[in-house]
């Protein structure tokens, strides 16, 4: 029977470390906040063409125009999925929106 290394010891101890380290993180990945609504963005104006989670998304509607979340100028769609990594589910956010030339705040 081969007896192993200080080295592959140290490998495998490494190894199991990362796996403990990942697995203790899966609930941070599932409570990743997400958009309660998804959004089309046209010449950087971001509108939304559906809601995913009433409750989440408040007063939003279809057709509403994003400008800004958590005081953050939204052009591109890409921003609220950035903004939203830094959140957990439940969190309160601040959507400032468009709808039919009237400004509106939620959050």
């Amino acid at each position: 029977m081969n007896r192993l290394t200080i080295d592959q010891i140290v490998a495998l101890v490494s190894v199991a470390m990362i796996l403990c380290v990942g697995i203790v993180r899966i609930p941070d990945v599932m409570d990743r906040a997400r958009v309660p609504f998804i959004v089309t963005e046209i010449d950087g104006v971001v509108i939304v063409t559906a809601i995913s989670d009433e409750k989440g998304a408040a007063n939003l509607r279809t057709g509403d125009r994003i400008i800004r979340m958590d005081g953050v100028d939204v052009t591109i769609s890409e921003t609220l999925e950035h903004l939203a990594d830094v959140r957990r589910v439940g969190d309160l956010v601040a959507v400032e929106y468009d709808r039919g030339g009237m400004r509106y705040e939620e959050g």
